[in-house]
């Protein structure tokens, strides 16, 4: 017992050393591949060795190969937020250890999960297999290879994903759009299902979620609101973690923290919109901006641009940027464009 006590305290410094110093490490790390292998030894030691030679070998040998992304300067993709309640709730989780895969297994487990989760997502794959054994009852084995499915061409890639898994064929998928539906059904296709997103990865825009549940409900086409299903036998007790963070912070706080995030990117972008050597390229939604140099800075530097040579441009201007190691963004390509994603949201950007 004493043993863990002071593992944790000992951790617990280390993390707080981290978290102060985060500044000074590289955002996006600067490693080859394979760096990892030839400074590990090929098998575990024999004898324990005590948690600060450990955690020593962590600052040495794990670091250089992390992407910080706690860094005040990670833009890229969405920053995947960190704090003292949320580590002392993984702390809880991982040390309480109970397993879920069933109310008996835990109860609590199963309870809290139902009374905190706010924007745990549905399983698509799992909504995706229940959807088409659905329909085969009624349409026949035969007919499997009518079932449409639609999104929008902004709905992440895991969807499409799930869609092959499914046993659904790849090009039965849809980018929405009402006379499409019309058509496949007079094509005789089947229309199976629709994902509507709140927030797309690639440039967080929002779909007109009543008018497609409408269509939905018109042409008997699954739509899902509030699930929480999954595929595996268990769970992990990560309603714990969410029900501490939820309380430490207070919803008022949270609230705050979102709206300073979505302040800063506004501003941001207003400093983008004022250079004449940038463009927005769609309107900024939440706290990501995405931008490029425009088209009209390439063609007084150089005298043929076309779509092509811009996105290039913007690429080697992206590569530059993040080689820097100051600080991290990501691009997305949409239609064609080119475009550089920043977006705010680390715990630390001020």
């Amino acid at each position: 017992m004493n043993m863990m006590v002071n593992c944790q305290a000992t951790q617990v410094d280390f993390l707080a050393d981290y978290f102060h110093n985060i500044q000074n490490y590289p955002v996006c790390s600067q490693v080859e591949p394979g760096y990892l292998k030839k400074l590990l030894p090929d098998s575990a030691p024999n004898q324990p060795e005590p948690i600060e030679k450990i955690l020593e070998d962590v600052k040495r040998d794990i670091f250089p190969g992390l992407t910080h992304w706690q860094s005040p300067n990670f833009f890229a993709y969405f920053p995947c937020i960190s704090s003292s309640a949320g580590i002392v709730g993984e702390m809880l989780t991982v040390g309480l250890n109970v397993v879920g895969f069933s109310w008996i297994a835990s109860p609590a487990a199963t309870e809290l999960e139902n009374i905190v989760r706010l924007v745990k997502l549905c399983c698509a794959l799992l909504l995706l297999t229940c959807c088409k054994r659905s329909n085969v009852g009624k349409i026949g084995k035969e007919n499997i290879g009518k079932l449409v499915v639609y999104s929008s061409d902004q709905t992440h890639s895991s969807f499409q994903k799930s869609i092959k898994i499914s046993g659904i064929r790849p090009e039965n998928f849809r980018a929405i759009r009402l006379l499409t539906i019309q058509k496949d059904i007079k094509g005789g296709l089947v229309p199976l299902f629709l994902c509507a997103t709140i927030g797309t990865t690639l440039i967080t825009t929002v779909d007109p979620l009543h008018p497609l549940c409408e269509i939905a409900k018109e042409y008997g086409i699954w739509v899902v609101d509030y699930k929480n299903w999954q595929i595996t036998l268990s769970w992990r007790f990560r309603a714990l973690k969410l029900w501490i963070v939820l309380r430490c912070h207070g919803v008022v706080n949270l609230k705050k923290f979102i709206r300073n995030h979505i302040k800063m990117a506004k501003h941001f972008e207003g400093l983008i919109s004022m250079d004449e050597r940038f463009e927005i390229v769609v309107p900024r939604i939440f706290s990501m901006v995405c931008f490029r140099v425009s088209p009209l800075t390439l063609q007084k530097r150089f005298e043929f641009v076309d779509e092509v040579r811009v996105n290039e441009f913007n690429e080697k201007l992206l590569e530059s940027i993040n080689s820097s190691g100051i600080i991290h963004m990501t691009r997305t390509v949409v239609a064609g464009i080119y475009m550089i994603r920043f977006a705010i949201g680390a715990p630390l950007t001020d």
